[in-house]
């Protein structure tokens, strides 16, 4: 009987341990800011959420929420600021995505290969990222009035992979810190 007791309170004292109810409540640092006013994420910055689809679940006990920028509205956006936390606007800018918003306005020259794993995206042609920087912008400016603090980038490594385009690293890094440089100058910050 008493090495099971033992056994009891051991199995007890390792299952609190381990409990979301035993875990001490969140505590982000402060968030702290450039002269400009942009997120200058902290080393201690952790936990992050990344939730792409369905509403935004802001009770996760993250300080930085990566989120879907055409998906989550700026009600949202303002919530995480109020618990002192941090939002960043997911974007896909190397990729064309059919259905989003502005699908239609990417000419179909810059749309490339099947993204593999995602059958409604195919990759973009960043060399010539003129063609379409336009709409990219308005999707910056999307998540700047929204109030996001950064945003996220993503699929910017086409020249390693097979996109339909021909694409150098040296193409791939013009483009990369054209995207960069577009949305510091909105004043937010750069996941990349």
């Amino acid at each position: 009987m008493r090495a099971t007791c033992v056994s009891i309170l051991a199995a007890a004292l390792l299952l609190a341990a381990v409990s979301p109810a035993a875990a001490e409540p969140l505590s982000c640092p402060p968030v702290q800011r450039q002269a400009n006013g942009t997120w200058k994420p902290a080393a201690t910055t952790a936990p992050w959420q990344w939730q792409l689809q369905g509403k935004v679940d802001t009770s996760v006990p993250a300080c930085v929420f990566d989120v879907d920028g055409f998906e989550t509205p700026g009600t949202t956006v303002a919530a995480l600021h109020r618990s002192g936390r941090v939002a960043v606007c997911y974007l896909d800018v190397g990729s064309w995505e059919s259905y989003r918003p502005d699908a239609r306005r990417f000419p179909r020259s810059v749309i490339g290969r099947r993204y593999e794993g995602f059958p409604d995206e195919r990759w973009l042609d960043v060399a010539h990222f003129r063609r379409f920087d336009s709409i990219l912008e308005r999707r910056f400016r999307l998540c700047a009035r929204k109030g996001f603090d950064a945003v996220e980038p993503d699929n910017v490594a086409g020249f390693e992979n097979r996109t339909g385009f021909d694409l150098t690293a040296a193409e791939q890094l013009r483009f990369n810190r054209w995207v960069a440089a577009r949305v510091r100058a909105l004043g937010m910050a750069v996941a990349l």
